[in-house]
C-alpha cells in the first residue's frame, strides 16, 4: 500500500487510475508540472517497516522483512540508496527473506572521498555489514564523488591510480561474503538540481527536449567513475555486473543524457531529490525477481532442475532461460533403446534409459549413476540403478521421441566442458543398433538441432562426434556451437573416410584449439590443421615433407605443452627418409622413464630427436615409432616427465 500525505484527487481528478505512481497517457503539461511538484514532497520518505537490529553499534544499519525464501539482499551507498530501496523492495519482496540497507550521505562503499569527513571510517562499515549479513546479492547504489575523482597526476594508469587501487583493495574485501553476485550502479552525469523544476514549464514554453537536457547536465568526469568500474569489473571473476542507466536515457539525437521522459516528468531515480518517471529504468529493476531465481536454478545439479521445471509453468520458464552448467552430456541409441547421460561434475555420470517400441502404452525407465573413472578395489562400479514403469503413454510414440525430448530440454541455455553426440560415455557394453534405427535417430537428431526453434548456440568446450560420412551435415552441427567456447573438437568413425572440405570451412574449425580425428580424412591438407596447438589424428600415410612442415610449424608456435600425434592405419613411417629431411644431424636421445608403464610404452621408439626452441627453456620432443609419430613441446629440464609418450595408446 503507497500512502500519501498530499490530496490525490487533485492529481486525479477523473477518479480511478491504472498506474500507482499516478503517470497516465496524454497528461497536459500543467498535469506533470503538479506530479512533479508532488513527488518532490513525498517521494524522499524511507519505508515505515525499517528495523533497527543494531541501533547502538550500527544505527545506519536498517533491516526489511520479505516473505520469499531465503535469499537475503544487502543495498549500500549513499543517497542513490535510499531512493531506490523502495522500487527494490516492492519488486522482489515476494522472493527475498531479508534487505538490510546501509547508506551514508557522501560516502562510497567502494572508495572514499575527503570532502566528507568521517568516509574513510564508513569503509569498514560497509564491510562489517557484508561480513555480518552474508547476503546472497548485494547493490552498490551511489550517487559517485571518489570513484569519478581526478586520476592520480592526471594519468589514466589505473595501477597506479590512488582510487582505483584503494577499490579494488575494498572489492576483495566484499566478495568472499557474497554468494551470488554484486551489482554495481554504474556513474552517470550528475544533474543540475536547481534546474528539474523548470522540465514542464520549459516544454510548455516550446523548448526541444536536446535544449532541456543540456540545461540539466553537467560535465563533472563521471567517465572516470565508468572506466574504473569496467576495470573492477575484470577483478570480480564474473561475480560482478554492472547496473547502467546510461543506454536507457540516451536519445538518437543527442550523446547528453534525457533525465525526464516523452511527456516531461524527471527521472525520480536520479535527480537530487529522486524525481522521475520510471519508464525508462523500469525494465532493469522489474527483471530483478526472474535474476535472483536464474542465478539460484544455475547452481542446482541437472537432476533437480528437471524436477523445478515440473513445478509450474513459471518455474519452467525460469528453468529454460538459466544456463545449464554441466560437465558432459552425451546421447545415442541403441538396439533395444536410446539413452542419454550427463555430469555435473565430472566424478559421477548419470545416464536413463529408454525402452519403448512403437505400438505399446508403456515404457520403462533405467536411471543409474556410476563413477567417471571406475578403480577396483577404491570405488564401486555402480553408485545406484532403478527403473520406473511408465503407462498410458501414446502408442504412436518410442524411445526415440522421449530421448530426444529430453535432449532438447538440456540443450537450452547450454554451457558444458563435453558435448558428446551419437556416442557414450559410460564404458560398458551396448549393443549396436540395426543401421536403420541409426539413420533415423540421426536424421531426427539432426533436424532438432538444427531447427529454426534452436535460438542460441550451444556453449561446449569439447564436441565428440561419432557421426556418418555426410560432411554437409557435419558442418551443420558444427554450426551450432559457439565457436567462441569450442576448443577441442574430437571425430570418431573408424571405418569410415570423410571428405573434410565443408567441415575446414566452419567458424568452428577455424577457432578451436585441439583436434583429435579418429577418422580417415580424404582432402585434409596440412595447411588445414597448422592453427592446431594438439593434435591427435589418424591418417592412411604421410609424406616426409609434409611431416617436415608440421614440426617446423610446432617449433615456430614456441608454445609450451603444444603437441601432435599421427597413427599411420596403411603406410608406416620411413626412419631415415624423415630424418633426411631435419635440418639438425640426427640425434637419438629416448627419454628416461620415471614409471614402469611410461618405460614400456618408450620402447616401442625406434629414434627420439629433440629440436631447439627460439625460447631457450623449451624442446621439441618429436618420437618416430613403427606406425606412430609424436611431438611434445617440454621444457628442457622436465623432458622425461613431460614427454606424451601414452598419446595413441592409452588414450
Amino acid at each position: 500500500m503507497l500512502v500519501f500525505s498530499g490530496n490525490s484527487e487533485v492529481l486525479n481528478p477523473r477518479g480511478r487510475i491504472s498506474r500507482l505512481d499516478f503517470v497516465r497517457n496524454n497528461m497536459s503539461i500543467d498535469e506533470v508540472i503538479e506530479l512533479n511538484d508532488f513527488y518532490n514532497k513525498h517521494n524522499l520518505d524511507i519505508l515505515g517497516d525499517c528495523i533497527k537490529r543494531n541501533p547502538m553499534t550500527h544505527p545506519k544499519w536498517c533491516e526489511y522483512e520479505g516473505d520469499g525464501p531465503a535469499i537475503k539482499v544487502v543495498l549500500l551507498g549513499n543517497s542513490y540508496t535510499w531512493n531506490h530501496h523502495k522500487m527494490i523492495i516492492q519488486e522482489c519482496r515476494h522472493q527475498v527473506k531479508n534487505f538490510t540497507m546501509d547508506s551514508e550521505e557522501g560516502c562510497e562503499p567502494l572508495a572514499a572521498t575527503n570532502l566528507f569527513p568521517g568516509c574513510d571510517k564508513k569503509l569498514e562499515d560497509f564491510s562489517a555489514l557484508l561480513k555480518a549479513i552474508r547476503p546472497h546479492y548485494a547493490f552498490i547504489l551511489s550517487r559517485f564523488y571518489a570513484v569519478a575523482e581526478p586520476f592520480t597526476n592526471n594519468v589514466m594508469d589505473l595501477e597506479n591510480d590512488r582510487v582505483f587501487l584503494q577499490m579494488r583493495a575494498q572489492l576483495r574485501r566484499f566478495l568472499p561474503n557474497i554468494r551470488q553476485k554484486l551489482y554495481i550502479l554504474d556513474t552517470i552525469p550528475r544533474v543540475i538540481d536547481q534546474n528539474v523544476q523548470n522540465i514542464g514549464r520549459d516544454l510548455k514554453k516550446g523548448v526541444s527536449p536536446e535544449e532541456i537536457s543540456k540545461t540539466l547536465y553537467t560535465s563533472d568526469g563521471y567517465e572516470r567513475g565508468r572506466l574504473r568500474h569496467a576495470a573492477l569489473l575484470k577483478e570480480c571473476f564474473g561475480k560482478c555486473e554492472i547496473i547502467d542507466y546510461l543506454p536507457l536515457l540516451t536519445k538518437n539525437f543527442t550523446v547528453l543524457p534525457q533525465f525526464f521522459d516523452d511527456s516531461g516528468i524527471s527521472n525520480r531515480k536520479i535527480t537530487k531529490k529522486f524525481q522521475i518517471a520510471m519508464s525508462k529504468l523500469e525494465p532493469i529493476w522489474q527483471n530483478l525477481p526472474i535474476h535472483f531465481k536464474t542465478s539460484c536454478v544455475e547452481k542446482l545439479d541437472y537432476k533437480s532442475r528437471c524436477s523445478l521445471r515440473k513445478c509450474s509453468k513459471l518455474d519452467m520458464h525460469i528453468v529454460d532461460i538459466s544456463s545449464n552448467h554441466l560437465n558432459s552430456l552425451a546421447i545415442n541409441t541403441y538396439e533395444n533403446y536410446s539413452f542419454l547421460s550427463w555430469s555435473n561434475d565430472g566424478d559421477t555420470i548419470f545416464s536413463v534409459k529408454y525402452f519403448k517400441n512403437l505400438g505399446e502404452s508403456d515404457m520403462k525407465i533405467e536411471f543409474s549413476a556410476s563413477p567417471s573413472i571406475y578403480l577396483p578395489g577404491k570405488n564401486q562400479k555402480s553408485i545406484f540403478k532403478k527403473s520406473i514403469f511408465l503407462e498410458n503413454l501414446d502408442p504412436d510414440s518410442d524411445d526415440l521421441d522421449f530421448v530426444l525430448s529430453d535432449f532438447k530440454i538440456a540443450q537450452k541455455k547450454l554451457n558444458c566442458k563435453k558435448s558428446i553426440i551419437n556416442d557414450f560415455i559410460l564404458k560398458e557394453y551396448h549393443p549396436i543398433a540395426h543401421p536403420d534405427r541409426t539413420m533415423e535417430f540421426r536424421e531426427r537428431l539432426l533436424n532438432q538441432m538444427t531447427s529454426s526453434g534452436q535460438k542460441n548456440q550451444l556453449k561446449s568446450e569439447i564436441l565428440h562426434l561419432k557421426w556418418h560420412k555426410n560432411p554437409e551435415e557435419i558442418a551443420e552441427i558444427l554450426k551450432i556451437f559457439d565457436s567462441k567456447n569450442l576448443k577441442k573438437l574430437e571425430f570418431s568413425d573408424r571405418n569410415a573416410t570423410w571428405q573434410m572440405a565443408e567441415i575446414v570451412k566452419t567458424e568452428q574449425w577455424i577457432k578451436a584449439e585441439q583436434l583429435w580425428m579418429e577418422v580417415m580424412a580424404e582432402d585434409l591438407k596440412i595447411e588445414d590443421f597448422r592453427h592446431f596447438s594438439e593434435i591427435q589424428m589418424h591418417i592412411r600415410d604421410l609424406e616426409e615433407k609434409d611431416l617436415w612442415s608440421v614440426i617446423q610449424n610446432f617449433r615456430s608456435k614456441n608454445r609450451h605443452g603444444a603437441s601432435f600425434h599421427f597413427t599411420y592405419r596403411q603406410g608406416e613411417p620411413d626412419l631415415q627418409r624423415i630424418l633426411a629431411t631435419f635440418d639438425v644431424v640426427p640425434d637419438d636421445k629416448p627419454i628416461r622413464a620415471a614409471t614402469r608403464i611410461r618405460s614400456i610404452l618408450e620402447r616401442r621408439i625406434n629414434h627420439t630427436q629433440r629440436f631447439q626452441m627460439p625460447n631457450p627453456d623449451l624442446t621439441l620432443v618429436v618420437m618416430i615409432a613403427d606406425k606412430e609419430v609424436w611431438g611434445t613441446v617440454c621444457h628442457v629440464a622436465n623432458v622425461d616427465v613431460e614427454a606424451k609418450v601414452e598419446t595413441g595408446m592409452l588414450r
